[in-house]
């Protein structure tokens, strides 16, 4: 399965503990089984791959967020950088296009937002 992240936003929906220097997908808020917390992007990351171990998974993001999703993520992660920052309509446009182009006969492919306030 090719899934793509978006994950580019500017980080204002959770003001003040969000902003264009730190967006929310990053902020960790979610506490894990073992104590810890984990980031919104870190959750549905491993909830993908929970779900399929083998699924490819692309981050489609601004050139200032890679650091972050490197950090958080790890450098295998697939990122897709946007040229400009737009919408989210471009976004998904941008990262399906790249990496679902080329998935086999019956593959599946889908794009979701990396940033969600979503349960366990």
């Amino acid at each position: 399965m090719n899934i793509v992240l978006l994950s580019g936003g500017s980080g204002k929906r959770l003001w003040p503990l969000s902003n264009d220097i730190r967006s929310k997908q990053f902020i960790k808020i979610f506490k894990c089984p073992d104590g810890s917390y984990e980031s919104m992007v870190q959750r549905v990351y491993r909830q993908i791959k929970q779900v399929d171990k083998g699924a490819t998974v692309t981050i489609a993001t601004s050139k200032t967020q890679v650091s972050a999703i490197h950090n958080q993520l790890g450098e295998e992660v697939g990122i897709s950088v946007e040229p400009c920052r737009r919408d989210t309509c471009h976004c998904a446009g941008n990262g399906l296009s790249g990496r679902c182009a080329g998935r086999g006969p019956g593959e599946a492919g889908g794009g979701l937002p990396g940033g969600p306030l979503c349960g366990g």
